[in-house]
């Protein structure tokens, strides 16, 4: 699962080449809490809607939650 939320981090990082969880004051505790709170806390910039999708299926705070978590595996991920 831990896998699956890096892929996330990276196709993120490559469209927006910038990493979805930032604190601006580099407070890690701050930083801690935001990856914890979830993708759907923070502001998504632009982009298409399918790629948003994948980033916010792969970065659910809990890994059941996660796309390519459940019986599909990779395969899920690879039809989405």
């Amino acid at each position: 699962a831990a896998d699956y939320w890096a892929l996330g981090i990276i196709i993120f990082e490559l469209l927006t080449s910038n990493p979805p969880f930032i604190d601006p004051d580099d407070n890690k505790l701050k930083l801690c809490n935001k990856i914890l709170d979830g993708i759907d806390t923070i502001r998504m910039p632009a982009m298409k809607t399918s790629a948003q999708s994948i980033i916010k299926k792969l970065l659910r705070p809990k890994p059941v939650e996660r796309l390519g978590y459940l019986k599909g595996g990779i395969a899920d991920i690879r039809n989405h």
